[in-house]
């Protein structure tokens, strides 16, 4: 009878298998071939803090939406925040 791994080293082998701290594997060729994307991970934590905090809290989703799309040709534009 082969031997049964417990269901929490399933569930983790499983969902962490070949990742790596900065995304999933499978989002990884994504953010290769998308400049924004590139732009937004090769910027300084501090920046990167900057963006995602003041997109999250803001309330309205019609703001939030108006602030990436800002976000995004800021960084088409390669700017950032600091």
């Amino acid at each position: 009878m082969p031997q049964q791994s417990s269901a929490r080293e399933r569930t983790t082998s499983a969902r962490f298998r070949g990742s790596r701290v900065g995304g999933h594997k499978q989002c990884r060729p994504t953010r290769a071939y998308d400049p924004v994307a590139q732009a937004f991970v090769s910027q300084s934590a501090q920046n990167r803090f900057s963006t995602a905090f003041r997109v999250t809290n803001l309330e309205r989703s019609a703001s939030r939406a108006a602030r990436v799309a800002e976000y995004v040709a800021m960084l088409s534009r390669g700017e950032t925040l600091h």
